[in-house]
């Protein structure tokens, strides 16, 4: 078994389409199936021409290569440019959306600045909540992990407002809690 997956080894195994983004198994030869040799015709045969992969309990696409299953996000990248990216963003935040226009590597500081908007979230701006208390609206806004208040507004478009202002100044995605 393989330590890692190189551009070579998916090459052989799959087809990957940057414009949609899926993959298709290729017919792999015996040398992929190193345990047991018989079995590469009959997955040939069952498989080569298929579309690889599914959906995981998180909502990636993966696909099972080697007993072990890999983001297809991860094998797009390293399908498309020949290296293992620390971290991939799927800047339209789409999980199964792994066409490689649609991703970008990033470190894990940059990938925060680009998140859905929290399932908890009651009014309907990242950073934006009402303080019940002083019945004003408050805007917070992480940096370098953590958390600061960029003020209080009577209002909730100025509220809006100055989460703007501050994703742009502190270099937040344009798709941040979208």
């Amino acid at each position: 078994m393989r330590n890692e997956i190189t551009q070579a080894y998916l090459k052989e195994a799959l087809s990957y389409n940057p414009d949609t983004g899926e993959f298709t198994w290729r017919e792999r030869p015996e040398s992929h199936f190193i345990e047991n040799c018989k079995f590469f015709k009959s997955w040939n045969t069952k498989f080569a021409g298929t579309i690889a992969g599914s959906v995981s309990v998180k909502g990636y696409s993966v696909i099972g290569i080697e007993n072990k299953s890999h983001p297809s996000h991860r094998l797009a990248w390293i399908y498309t440019y020949g290296s293992e990216p620390s971290e991939i963003d799927h800047i339209n935040h789409v999980k199964t959306d792994n066409r490689i226009s649609n991703l970008r590597e990033v470190t894990h500081h940059e990938n925060t600045k680009n998140i859905t908007m929290r399932s908890d979230n009651t009014s309907g701006f990242t950073g934006v909540s009402w303080f019940k208390r002083d019945k004003v609206w408050t805007v917070h806004i992480n940096i370098n992990g953590k958390s600061k208040n960029m003020g209080y507004h009577q209002n909730l478009s100025d509220a809006v407002l100055a989460r703007v202002n501050a994703e742009i100044k502190y270099g937040y995605h344009n798709n941040h809690g979208k």
